[in-house]
């Protein structure tokens, strides 16, 4: 559970560092 959530956490800071992606897609990518 404690690995998902960090995957969790790591797809947010991925998402609002690299923007240009997008929401979603740069949500999911490195889940």
């Amino acid at each position: 559970m404690a690995v998902l959530l960090v995957a969790l956490l790591s797809g947010v800071v991925s998402s609002l560092q690299r923007n240009d992606e997008g929401g979603v897609r740069g949500f999911l990518g490195p889940v």
